[in-house]
């Protein structure tokens, strides 16, 4: 992968997104009808997509599992940022900068810092070990296939659930924008995801993170300037962000909390849910993906693919980099947007909205509609007029509207009266970011399932392991798919499967690099024990030991002095600590013997620490004894 030129590829990349932009917002200027800029867009989507994923194709084993191990950093870099982006990116499609702008900022700096532990703690380690995933890599470091088997299935479900919410949300980004069927829009999305993952393994996927993770950051960024140039303010948003969005909008929102209207965050559906708890619950979800993003294992797969551990390391740094220039552009092209609505709304006639907003019909025949006017999809300029009561002299506040939550970030350039060109340039790249962070994970699934069960066979070959893990990334994908259609809150999955990362993967992989004196049955117990607590109490806290929800019999707990219980799909600080309190009593046993002799043996060790002056006549008693 080293022959690709960053330089010129991203150029490319940078030129084809202008003309692209050039075209749609030509054909909206010219009459075409909105619905050909909108198809052009879907071509633009699978064009991109096509040239990523076909143009690294490939049958080879070491190209399929480490990209012939010499990716270049760059792309590299830009793939991990790609990888991480989930969390920050899924934010109920934006609705977080309205009803909670802190859990954002919470999760954005979590990203941030479990990357930065990830480059310093593993990356370079990893590298060094030269095994593609953590199932392999356990059999090599304890000739054992115990490790890396208990491993497997964790790192699988863990996965998985970090799936649904993408696939989710890229299935209802699809199907409401283009106007298809939800069924058809699924199957389409599954099957793109799943052969990101199986056309060239690591080698493709790579190169559709990078440039999905490219063309979002040309799409945000573009977004974001055209808000800040309306407010007249300085052009870069994100060093202009506090002064000119955040701090007139909280002024704003105070006024109309004194006068009884609407805020942003009532006028978006689905304020409910994850983003309504504590924000001690939010720090603790912070600090479970932190902890699970240091063993992630896309980023290990990525990792692994460089050709020596300083390479590694620089991936690890510049990956960090680009996730936190992408979290400030998101947060402030979301903060500018939030305040651009209310300037683009508050106080306009209907009458004038039939000119001057017309986002307020134009989305109707999509389903779910973008925006309800006094409780009615309006689907023509004259319905406005009737939509409300007073008709065309009604002025229009935010109490009147409702916005579908989940769709307020990829459509906020036309409800701020922005051009059409710059939705359809937003809604390209959440959905190949989007397919390229489920096909990342689909891979790393499959690759550790085959690492653990395949690879440490003696008549394994390169060729059978791809096809197995061909195999089993499509089924993986199509579980997901089905599991995800019915998914009442994607933040659950998301942070459950960060805490099966962490209560699992986490400690095996640091015992394993840094405390060399740790085995394989203490390494073992650790990760049985992590993967156990950590879905029994999920379990117990959400639908009780009756297995049925609502029934009363659910566990609460706090943790480390929460105001309100911990959810259950942060048990993986549970399950960590479990990992940690079993690692230590297996290291106990191992160096202090049978209890009778625990005495004799320590008590020089602690006399030594306590009082050395001591220490000979203690010595001396236990000879004696």
């Amino acid at each position: 992968m080293d022959s690709v030129n960053p330089s010129k590829a991203g150029f490319a990349l940078v030129t084809a997104c202008i003309l692209f932009t050039i075209i749609v917002y030509t054909m909206e200027k010219i009459g075409v009808p909105r619905s050909y800029g909108i198809g052009l867009s879907a071509f633009f989507a699978l064009g991109l997509w096509a040239v990523a994923a076909f143009s690294g194709g490939t049958t080879r084993a070491r190209r399929f599992l480490l990209a012939d191990g010499s990716v270049n950093p760059a792309i590299a870099a830009t793939a991990l940022g790609c990888a991480v982006t989930l969390p920050v990116l899924f934010s109920d499609g934006g609705l977080l900068a309205a009803a909670n702008p802190g859990l954002l900022v919470c999760l954005a700096g979590a990203v941030s810092s479990g990357l930065a532990l990830s480059a310093l703690l593993v990356s370079r380690r990893f590298n060094a070990a030269g095994q593609s995933d953590l199932g392999e890599y356990l059999f090599r470091r304890y000739q054992s296939r115990l490790p890396g088997r208990l491993m497997a299935p964790a790192m699988a479900l863990a996965l998985v659930l970090l799936m649904l919410p993408a696939i989710a949300a890229a299935t209802r980004l699809a199907s409401w924008y283009f106007a298809s069927s939800p069924l058809a829009t699924s199957v389409a999305i599954a099957a793109l995801v799943a052969l990101s993952a199986i056309l060239g393994g690591l080698y493709s996927a790579t190169r559709l993170g990078a440039v999905a993770f490219v063309v979002l950051l040309i799409s945000v960024n573009l977004a974001l300037l055209l808000l800040v140039l309306d407010t007249g303010g300085f052009p870069v948003g994100q060093l202009s962000v506090g002064s000119n969005a955040v701090e007139p909008m909280w002024d704003l929102e105070d006024q109309l909390r004194s006068l009884g209207i609407a805020r942003l965050a009532g006028v978006l559906g689905g304020a409910a849910g994850f983003q309504a708890l504590g924000a001690d619950v939010h720090i603790a979800a912070g600090i479970t993906l932190i902890l699970g993003l240091i063993a992630f294992p896309p980023a290990l797969h990525l990792y692994a693919s460089c050709a020596e551990p300083q390479r590694a390391g620089r991936v690890a740094a510049r990956g960090m980099a680009a996730s936190a220039f992408f979290t400030l552009s998101f947060f402030a092209f979301l903060m500018f947007a939030g305040f651009g609505f209310y300037q683009t709304m508050l106080g306009l006639p209907v009458s004038e909205a039939r000119v001057e907003a017309p986002v307020l019909y134009s989305w109707s025949h999509h389903q779910p509609p973008l925006i309800t006017v006094c409780g009615k999809a309006v689907v023509t300029p004259d319905g406005l007029m009737e939509a409300c009561n007073g008709g065309g002299s009604h002025i229009v506040d935010t109490g009147d509207l409702s916005i579908a939550g989940g769709l307020f970030a990829v459509a906020a350039p036309d409800l701020n009266g922005q051009p059409l060109a710059i939705t359809a340039l937003l809604a390209t790249s959440f959905l190949l970011v989007l397919i390229a962070i489920a096909g990342f994970q689909a891979l790393a699934a499959a690759n550790t399932i085959t690492g653990a069960f395949y690879a440490t066979k003696k008549k394994a070959t390169g060729s059978r392991r791809v096809f197995w893990n061909r195999l089993l990334a499509t089924l993986l994908v199509a579980l997901a798919t089905y599991a995800g259609s019915g998914a009442p809150d994607g933040y659950e999955p998301l942070l459950l499967g960060f805490s099966l990362i962490a209560a699992t993967a986490l400690p095996a992989l640091l015992v394993s690099l840094y405390l060399p004196a740790f085995g394989k049955v203490a390494v073992s117990s650790a990760i049985g024990a992590g993967f156990a607590v950590t879905l029994l109490f999920f379990i117990l806290s959400t639908v009780g030991i009756d297995l049925i929800a609502g029934n009363g019999d659910e566990i609460a707990v706090s943790l480390f002095g929460l105001t309100g219980p911990l959810p259950g799909s942060l048990g993986g600080l549970y399950g960590l600590t479990a990992a940690i309190a079993v690692l230590a009593t297996t290291w106990l046993a191992a160096n202090l013997g049978p209890l009778s002799k625990i005495g004799p043996k320590i008590a020089p060790k602690i006399a030594r620490g306590i009082a050395p002056e001591i220490a000979p006549e203690i010595a001396e008693g236990r000879r004696e004894a």
